[in-house]
């Protein structure tokens, strides 16, 4: 159901001169996770270099559905995408210089059309013509002064733009003065220049864009020639006429690597205390998790355990519990109904995504069903469809219903604490020393204890009254794990020194497990939180859908739809947050699961 498949590492040695064609024949096989020491050659930087041109010119190109898309061209990729990134970069000299003139139009505007040719023949006869910007005040006290003459021509927004005409330069202390490369004239014809320069070029970007599924097509192939020369740079030379490469095949492909024909050797040892890629098979349930713990970015280590299985059986009722609606699962139901459907017609094959859609959704429907809520506690839903009143337990919906439900997530947080206690006893039992094991059935006594004292301070003494066996079971637990736990099989007597030096981390260890069969609560809570919100959005839409205004009926309807969609978001997030967390948190804590781990990616091709 659930396997880390066993790895074997292995080296690979061949003559200089077959390096190549060794290495075709290995990506050609595509078993083998290489070791990469990320070395670099002239060969590999000029394949880089080369992918890199071919993104920038897909990233320049936009979608159009005017031109034609190309499946495949004869032409060469490289130059297409060059003559694009070209094309980019005279566009957009030609947008900054627009943008330069149109700025420049902006300023000369103030003073309108004028001869700046004109301008430069007058100050040839000492006749000068300056332009200024003022404020109105301080153009007035220029007006006054019979040394500099000046003329208005323009008052915007409480400045003044004003030339000064006299038989020599002006410095005018209370003025800004401008002057001009080129006139109003000159300007708007560049501009109109430019701009039908720009419309061609941009004309021709369009055209290009049918290039763009080549050149999509194009990086893909490249990332597998760089992939190439990147191991090519990594091969470590022995002699001057042997190179050789390391990395692991998993134990099921080493027969087809073995029989393999080509002119290099291979030697297989067992891995030692490498960092092994982690390579998992998932059958039935298991398959469900990975698109979460892609999602998570989560990968076990090679020497850990794959608890998908798990984690997807205590996920189904996490969803439930936290979602806790049964309308909302048959909403996520016709998603993935939806889903299924459109990606059928289109020829796709359907994924686990679509299979987790269904499976979560299911336990939102189940759930909901047996608490009654249906798009929150309003009986309306139940009303119109007595038959979904059948679906009720009375031991969720009573008077200690909510009391009851608080039992259930204690319940569920000891029965996956414990799992990771049993399965770390299984599997530590057959290790030596054995007598290590002990430890986990001294976890597993404390856990039971701090179960029954969580039950007894959270539920009340009425219902759980506290015996003496319940302290017990706590100290003799804890006296297990403490003298078990730090058994190597050395000195019996010297190990529990050992975990007399740990007292203060035991003593830790122990509170964190009394908080993490408490935190299980969440699940109550978030689901709690959730009907509230519907609740309250479905109280604040009652009286506008009763009015017999119809604005007001609409405004009813739009309170209830953002209510109900808010809830589904902030459920959905829930989910993450908080049920994923039990799963990655608290259970993998008590299992001494560490996610460590990194994805076994086998060298090889990748065919359309």
């Amino acid at each position: 159901m659930l396997m880390i498949v066993k790895m074997s590492k292995v080296l690979i040695l061949t003559l200089l001169k077959y390096q190549r064609e060794s290495l075709e024949i290995l990506r050609e096989l595509g078993v083998v996770h290489i070791n990469f020491c990320n070395r670099v050659s002239e060969s590999l930087e000029k394949v880089v270099k080369d992918r890199e041109i071919l993104i920038q010119a897909l990233s320049l190109l936009r979608d159009d559905s005017e031109v034609k898309i190309l499946s495949s061209s004869n032409e060469n990729f490289l130059d297409i995408a060059k003559s694009i990134i070209s094309l980019a970069s005279e566009i957009k000299d030609l947008k900054d210089m627009q943008q330069s003139l149109f700025h420049k139009r902006d300023i000369i505007s103030c003073w309108g059309y004028f001869s700046l040719e004109l301008i430069n023949k007058l100050r040839e006869s000492n006749v000068y013509v300056q332009f200024f910007k003022s404020e109105l005040d301080e153009y007035r006290k220029l007006l006054t002064s019979s040394e500099i003459k000046v003329a208005l021509i323009n008052n915007y927004k409480g400045k003044t733009y004003f030339v000064a005409i006299n038989d020599s330069k002006q410095t005018i202390d209370t003025a800004e003065e401008y002057e001009f490369e080129f006139d109003l004239d000159f300007i708007e014809s560049k501009l109109r220049v430019i701009g039908e320069i720009l419309d061609q070029k941009l004309t021709q970007l369009s055209i290009l864009n049918k290039y763009r599924d080549v050149l999509r097509d194009a990086i893909k192939e490249y990332d597998q020639i760089v992939e190439f020369e990147q191991v090519v740079a990594d091969m470590d030379l022995e002699s001057d006429n042997f190179v050789y490469i390391t990395g692991f095949v998993p134990e099921d492909k080493k027969e087809s690597f073995q029989n393999l024909k080509g002119n290099f050797v291979v030697q297989f040892t067992e891995p030692g205390d490498e960092f092994v890629p982690t390579y998992i098979k998932r059958k039935g349930i298991s398959k469900l998790a990975k698109p979460i713990f892609d999602v998570l970015e989560t990968i076990p280590g090679y020497k850990e355990r794959d608890v998908s299985c798990i984690f997807m059986l205590f996920f189904f009722v996490f969803f439930g519990m936290i979602i806790g609606d049964a309308a909302y699962g048959i909403i996520f139901l016709l998603i993935g109904i939806f889903l299924s459907l459109r990606d059928s017609i289109k020829g796709k094959p359907l994924t686990s995504v679509h299979a987790l859609i269904f499976y979560l959704s299911m336990s939102a429907i189940l759930y909901g069903s047996v608490t009654g809520t249906w798009f929150g506690s309003n009986p309306f839903i139940l009303e119109l469809f007595p038959l979904l009143k059948s679906f009720k337990i009375g031991y969720l919906t009573g008077t200690n219903g909510m009391q009851n439900i608080m039992f259930i997530c204690f319940t569920i947080g000891v029965l996956q604490i414990s799992l990771a206690h049993m399965w770390n006893f299984i599997r530590k039992v057959k290790e030596k020393p054995r007598i290590h094991s002990i430890a986990q059935i001294g976890w597993l006594i404390v856990i039971a204890g701090l179960y029954y004292l969580v039950l007894n301070l959270i539920l009340g003494r009425d219902r759980f009254p506290m015996h003496s066996i319940v302290l017990n079971m706590i100290y003799v637990g804890v006296m297990l794990v403490f003298i078990f736990e730090k058994q190597d099989g050395s000195n019996f007597f010297m190990c529990i020194l050992k975990s007399v030096a740990g007292i203060i981390e035991q003593f830790l260890a122990t509170v964190s497990g009394f908080a993490d069969i408490i935190s299980y609560i969440r699940l109550f809570a978030v689901g709690l939180a959730g009907l509230a919100i519907s609740d309250s959005f479905n109280s604040m839409s009652v009286a506008l859908l009763k009015s017999s205004n119809i604005g007001l009926i609409i405004s009813g309807i739009i309170v209830i739809l953002f209510g109900h969609i808010l809830n589904i978001v902030l459920s959905l997030l829930s989910v993450i947050v908080h049920g994923v967390r039990l799963n990655m948190l608290e259970f993998s804590n008590h299992l001494g699961q560490e996610w460590n781990g990194y994805s076994y990616r086998p060298f090889r091709k990748i065919k359309d």
